[in-house]
């Protein structure tokens, strides 16, 4: 979908940036990597961030998870831990 929207780009109608969003939408919410790199976009540029999450209650419900899930206000779910998985000790 990202690669057909790129294609599409140049047509009058906003049909290619509507495909890329939603081929990113799709791949955001198999890629922790994705996830990351967009949360980090959306708090680079919060005017974007507010318009999204302000609207989130009007999208389907597998675009408002990534709306949610990749909100830089939000802590990610396992961001940190207060020690390392193999240190056994207490």
């Amino acid at each position: 979908m990202v690669v057909v929207g790129a294609l599409t780009m140049p047509t009058p109608l906003p049909l290619g940036a509507l495909l890329i969003l939603a081929g990113l939408c799709i791949l955001a919410r198999e890629s922790r990597w994705l996830r990351g790199t967009i949360r980090h976009m959306r708090g680079r540029y919060p005017r974007v961030s507010d318009h999204a999450h302000g609207m989130r209650h009007r999208l389907p419900v597998f675009l408002r998870r990534v709306v949610e899930t990749t909100d830089p206000r939000r802590r990610p779910r396992f961001a940190s831990r207060s020690r390392p998985l193999n240190d056994r000790s207490v």
